[in-house]
């Protein structure tokens, strides 16, 4: 899946990437989330073949503690009749 950095890469090892990055704000987003923020990683897809992905259970394990949301929005290539 090519993302926005123009690089192929796997979604959830680039979510664990993320994931990492913003660790140390785990005070931050607790004081966020608890006053009755919210926060979520927002991927958009464009796809030029059909495919698939999948979360394993560490990765959900780790996004759920964090509070975190995950929304993914798919984006077929026009015209693929999809």
């Amino acid at each position: 899946m090519s993302m926005a950095r123009r690089k192929p890469v796997e979604l959830d090892e680039e979510l664990w990437h993320c994931y990492e990055v913003i660790s140390g704000s785990a005070e931050f987003i607790s004081a966020l989330l608890e006053s009755g923020g919210s926060l979520e990683f927002y991927i958009s897809a464009f796809l030029t073949d059909p495919c698939g992905f999948s979360f394993d259970h560490e990765f959900m394990a780790a996004f759920a503690k964090t509070g975190l949301g995950v929304s993914v929005e798919l984006y077929p290539e026009p015209g693929s009749g999809y």
